[in-house]
């Protein structure tokens, strides 16, 4: 039988004579019928970030061009045998390579050829080990003992390929950062899931403790502002990861009062903790990476706060790009956050229109039944958001404006439910005129919004309610992020029923 060969597709590198630029070349050599992801392990200014890049249905080909100087890992993302075939590839400056994939067999073969070919033989860091076997344990010991036999196997794994393959200086530079960080980072990754579940157990503070002690001896470890890994993928993972983690740290101690005094020493004493509460996130995450980090290792961390700002939360966007400007003026992450922070300025001289109706004295309202006898008649679409939520600002920014689009010439209404806000409302009104949020507002007692979660089985936040004109409704099914094309389904789906 004649042995039919399937190329996946093919990766070329090669480097344009003027200017030196790397180019990342993918081609597709047959019509495959799932997207194929590239995805680049930390901010790449000149591919406008980190999100991964896509080989979508029908098309040929993707290409890339950058020109960082140092050595640059990226990992490829196949759909293979309903599972998923990682491998990673390391881009130098004027690397001309050809990168095959042949999925004919039971493990997809990896293929290189080209003019240096030493840092892409076939080897793959260990990104994201298998720790499903540990999520039901309540101290850290087994989990321990299989990150550091993990960990010695990608040190012999990495050994053995220098010898074989004798790779470039910065390869042999950047697995060794990846080494000295891998453990930190795989502890970590667990950990911040892990606590979750820790913390519904009836012993919960004495099995945390153990976790915290652990955590704490393997950050203590390691360089945490080290400037020469910042080319390391666990490197970064490791600092973004760490800075969140301290600001949950934050938000859960009982006593704030030195923490607060350290952090926001420049404001007077009296107005640190309402300032700390204007936004627990960007703000405070700017304020620890300024207290932790240095160089280029804080240049990285405001890159990638900003980064997260481009589709999440806004809140203090415009004076912490500034800041981030007058630190960094020459910063080659600046071209990436220049028109959001533009955008930023204009909206942030948005007004209250008349299609805006805040609700006074909503305290009032201490439950569902009375909310839905007040708007009885009417069909309404529920948004339970907060100014505090990621996730809410991110909905609200990619389907707010679009979800009233189609609804425009329907008898559908629109209610902002805004929780665990009472401490915030300057804020809040800020962002109902910065995202230009026409529809009636209601600003919930903590009594309102438990009885609304309880009644409605809504989880979290953001939460979607279709309410119907006789009073009966039922929870949004687009989940998170959010399927609009499915919501608008729903909705539709019920304004037919009246």
């Amino acid at each position: 039988m004649k042995q039919i060969y399937l190329t996946l597709f093919t990766i070329v590198f090669f480097t344009f004579l003027k200017g030196q630029s790397s180019v990342l070349k993918i081609q597709k050599n047959f019509d495959n019928a799932n997207i194929i992801y590239l995805a680049p392990t930390k901010i790449e200014p000149e591919l406008d970030g980190n999100a991964p890049f896509k080989l979508s249905l029908g098309a040929s080909e993707l290409k890339l061009r950058f020109d960082e100087k140092e050595i640059t890992e990226f990992i490829l993302i196949v759909p293979y045998k309903n599972s998923f075939f990682y491998q990673s590839v390391f881009i130098s400056k004027n690397d001309s390579i050809v990168v095959n994939i042949d999925t004919c067999h039971d493990t997809p073969i990896f293929n290189v050829s080209g003019k240096d070919i030493s840092n892409n033989k076939g080897f793959t860091f260990s990104h994201s080990p298998d720790t499903k076997s540990f999520d039901n344990d309540t101290v850290p010991l087994r989990l321990l003992k299989y990150l550091d036999e993990l960990h010695k196997k990608e040190e012999a794994n990495l050994k053995a390929y220098i010898q074989k393959h004798s790779p470039t200086d910065d390869f042999v530079s950047l697995g060794k950062n990846n080494l000295s960080y891998a453990k930190v980072d795989w502890f970590l990754t667990f950990y911040n899931n892990h606590k979750f579940k820790l913390k519904k157990l009836p012993n919960h503070e004495t099995l945390i403790s153990k976790w915290e002690a652990k955590k704490d001896s393997l950050v203590e470890s390691v360089k945490l502002n080290n400037e020469k890994a910042l080319n390391s993928y666990h490197y970064v993972q490791f600092i973004t990861r760490y800075i969140n983690i301290e600001k949950n740290r934050i938000w859960e101690l009982e006593d704030k009062e030195d923490v607060l005094n350290v952090l926001y020493s420049e404001f007077p004493k009296e107005t640190r903790k309402v300032v700390y509460e204007s936004d627990m996130e960007n703000l405070l995450l700017e304020k620890l990476i300024n207290k932790q980090f240095t160089g280029n290792v804080n240049e990285y961390l405001y890159a990638n706060l900003l980064t997260n700002m481009r589709t999440g939360m806004k809140t203090n966007l415009t004076p912490i790009f500034e800041r981030f400007h007058s630190n960094y003026p020459n910063s080659k992450f600046l071209p990436l956050f220049t028109t959001m922070a533009n955008d930023a300025r204009l909206r942030n001289s948005n007004k209250i229109s008349k299609k805006m109706t805040l609700i006074d004295n909503t305290d009032s309202i201490k439950t569902f039944e009375h909310l839905l006898h007040l708007y009885a008649g009417k069909n309404i679409l529920l948004d339970m958001w907060g100014t505090w939520c990621g996730p809410c600002h991110e909905e609200i920014e990619k389907n707010g404006a679009e979800l009233k689009k189609y609804f425009q010439n329907s008898s559908l209404e629109f209610i902002y439910i805004s929780n665990y806000d009472k401490k915030n409302i300057q804020r809040w009104k800020q962002l109902i005129a910065y995202y230009e949020m026409e529809g009636t507002h209601i600003l919930a007692s903590q009594e309102l919004t438990e009885d609304i979660l309880k009644k409605t089985g809504a989880r979290g936040f953001p939460s979607y309610i279709i309410i119907r004109k006789d009073g009966t409704f039922e929870l949004s099914k687009a989940g998170y992020p959010m399927d609009r094309e499915l919501l608008i389904k729903q909705i539709d789906d019920n304004l037919k029923l009246q």
